[in-house]
Parts: structure tokens; sequence; C-alpha cells
């Protein structure tokens, strides 16, 4: 998972890091786009609401990187982002 830390409460989706998405090119492995609705209502901030329960899960179609190389790697992490992103803010 990319966004490598916990955003604020009201952001939906921060920024990605790149890490992953290097790894992906340099492996030549697809980064598979997946957005967990109902995430900030299960674990929210507050330590006294929450709790164990069920995630609906959105899986996209893959991204390849096979042709891609380290130069193309804030384009397939904004690409990925904005899938997530576009899924995220449908569902809400």
């Amino acid at each position: 998972f990319p966004e490598g830390g916990v955003p604020e409460e009201d952001i939906l989706l921060d920024e990605f890091k790149d890490g992953a998405f290097r790894l992906a090119i340099n492996h030549s492995i697809p980064v598979v786009p997946m957005a967990f609705l109902g995430g900030k209502q299960r674990f929210p901030f507050s330590i006294y609401r929450g709790g164990p329960g069920s995630l609906r899960v959105i899986v996209n179609e893959f991204l390849p990187t096979d042709n891609l190389t380290i130069h193309d790697t804030k384009s397939l992490n904004k690409k990925a982002r904005d899938i997530i992103l576009s899924e995220l803010k449908s569902k809400n």
C-alpha cells in the first residue's frame, strides 16, 4: 500500500509514495489499484468507535509495467491514485 502514512481525518486519500511503483517497474510486475470502501468508518480516529467487520473492496484492472522505465514512476503513481480516488468518491 503506497499511501505511507495516516492521512488527516478529512482527507479521503493521501498522496502516494513512489517506492511500490518503482519496485513494480523494476520487476515488471503489474500494479493492481484496489479501493477499500468504508475504512474510515471501520477504523476511525477515535479509539472508542469502530470495530471489527467487513470492508468492500473494488479491484480495478491491472496496470501493466512491462514497457515502463523508472522515469514513468510518477505517471504510474498518479494513474493508480486517480483510479482509486475516483472509486472512493463515487462510492461515498
